[in-house]
């Protein structure tokens, strides 16, 4: 048998680490960033429900601060439609508001908002999607579906982070919103999203959200998938900022699709 020398096991080894680096770039290369969204879809997909509890953290441009607590409804009906329900449980002044939200793939989602004051849900439409939601920095945009069917994306490249590489692109909305484009930042590690940026029509970026404390979860036969526990998104020209923290989650517990339906909210 023939003996190798320790110069031509390193540069053996040198070669083949050199190939696999080569194969990788080449896979990462053929891909687009829909290729990506596809994928991190589907990895998020099939959770059945979503039951939270949250803390929303308000503050203005001085760093008052002001609470909310609040729980957070999600449900699959299907593929192509899925729904939320937003209801604010504390201080007083905002208690038994809700958000009703029917995220649809193909068409625009249907948004109510119920407050105890009026005690008729409101039906949210056109421009005001993009008003502040409850005076926090979070839009009514920001609680309807994001399904991949209803952007269109840019080119894709990818950066270094401390939790590992990231798919970075842009996407902008294929219907009118109160931003331009984002530039969306994936995480390789946790295969969602970690930051966006909004840029407004002159290109500006005025606003940013980042998702952080991400937590594994496991789902029916033991699909794994990670949820942020802490959403901070601040107005880049107001210094104003919001942050929602998830003192309590539960994926995959069944539930009744009566309990998002319009009536409900009275």
């Amino acid at each position: 048998m023939k003996s190798f020398k320790p110069s031509q096991i390193i540069y053996l080894f040198v070669l083949v680490l050199n190939l696999n680096l080569h194969a990788n770039l080449i896979h990462a290369a053929s891909k687009s960033a829909l290729d990506i969204v596809t994928e991190v879809e589907a990895k998020n997909k099939n959770y059945i429900s979503e039951q939270s509890h949250l803390k929303l953290v308000l503050y203005d441009s001085a760093s008052t601060q002001i609470e909310r607590e609040l729980k957070v409804t999600n449900f699959e009906k299907s593929q192509d439609l899925e729904y939320y329900l937003v209801e604010f449980l504390s201080p007083k002044d905002v208690k038994g508001t809700k958000l009703l939200t029917w995220a649809h793939r193909q068409k625009t989602d249907d948004q109510w908002v119920y407050l105890s004051s009026i005690k008729t849900p409101k039906r949210i439409i056109g421009s005001n999607r993009s008003s502040n939601f409850m005076g926090s920095e979070f839009t009514y945009e920001d609680f309807t579906g994001a399904y991949i069917d209803k952007f269109n994306f840019g080119n894709l490249s990818e950066e270094e982070s401390e939790d590992g590489l990231l798919w970075v692109f842009e996407r902008t909305p294929k219907e009118k919103m109160s931003y331009n484009k984002q530039k969306v930042f994936i995480s390789q590690k946790f295969m969602n999203v970690i930051k966006i940026e909004y840029y407004n029509d002159t290109g500006k970026k005025y606003k940013q959200a980042e998702f952080k404390d991400f937590k594994k979860y496991k789902v029916g036969g033991g699909k794994e998938m990670y949820r942020s526990s802490n959403i901070t998104i601040q107005n880049l020209i107001t210094n104003r900022k919001s942050i929602l923290i998830w003192t309590d989650r539960q994926l995959g517990q069944k539930l009744n699709p009566e309990i998002f339906s319009k009536s409900s909210l009275k």
